[in-house]
């Protein structure tokens, strides 16, 4: 599958997106836990851990359903126009 520039556009801010609302949800849920924050903020930080290129889940934006399988997150970005 071959996918036009402006798909690959659309994909790359909903990524984006994604990441920055699962790291402001994990910090909401770490930030009266000290140890919990340095951690989160250490998967981050360059040379510290690997940090993941995308939240472990993904919500699809037509439906609002949550998906952490891999194989569903793939078929929802295949699907994707």
């Amino acid at each position: 599958m071959v996918l036009k520039k402006s798909q690959i556009c659309v994909l790359q801010k909903i990524q984006k997106l994604s990441k920055k609302e699962y790291y402001q949800s994990q910090f909401l849920i770490a930030r009266t836990d000290s140890a919990k924050t340095w951690k989160l903020m250490n998967t981050l930080l360059p040379g510290r851990t690997k940090a993941t290129s995308t939240p472990p889940n993904l919500t699809h934006l037509l439906s609002g359903e949550c998906k952490q399988n891999p194989t569903d997150i793939a078929n929802i970005l295949n699907d994707f126009k």
